[in-house]
């Protein structure tokens, strides 16, 4: 947490963040950057949380916006690629987790599993019990809806650029 803040300021902060106020946040860090800032450290902490905000309020420029500057797309694939990343992760172990309790799989084995049902190719040992069998048919259903998510964060932004691009030269023709 920021130093030279009391528990109070912490719990401010933490609303701001809640209701995604940009603007609280930005007050509450506009008196701190003035009298506290040490280091620049701190002066980071405070350009994370404000573009962690902005970003979660406007995940992509509009249209009236121009182009993104690559380096800024660059950051914006990387930061998706990594958030498709953690919800395979996340995927995968929970499967692994499901095999493990209801199937009694070696860990090994429950890995297969489940990364062949979340990849679409389906399990390579059949489920024997009944929550096992539950287990599987739910996970395979979540999986299905999961490539999807994942596919969509992925291509997110590259597609975003593409139509905002199209769109941009289509309004200079309009011109």
């Amino acid at each position: 947490m920021v130093q030279g803040k009391s528990k109070g300021s912490a719990l401010q902060l933490y609303m701001c963040l809640v209701r995604e106020d940009c603007d609280a946040l930005h007050n509450y860090f506009k008196g701190y950057k003035t009298q506290h800032c040490s280091s620049l450290l701190d002066v980071d902490f405070y350009l994370m949380i404000n573009d962690i905000v902005f970003m979660s309020k406007h995940p992509f420029e509009h249209r009236s916006e121009p182009l993104l500057p690559f380096y800024a797309f660059v950051q914006r694939i990387v930061l998706s690629f990594f958030l498709g990343f953690g919800i395979i992760i996340l995927s995968l172990a929970a499967g692994m987790a499901g095999y493990h309790f209801f199937e009694n799989l070696s860990w090994i084995d429950s890995f297969v599993n489940a990364a062949m049902i979340l990849s679409g190719m389906g399990p390579l040992a059949q489920p024997q019990t009944d929550a096992g069998k539950i287990f599987a048919g739910m996970y395979a259903l979540y999986s299905g809806l999961a490539v999807l998510l994942i596919a969509g964060i992925i291509f997110a932004p590259a597609v975003h650029r593409f139509l905002h691009r199209f769109h941009l030269e289509s309004k200079k023709w309009d011109s």
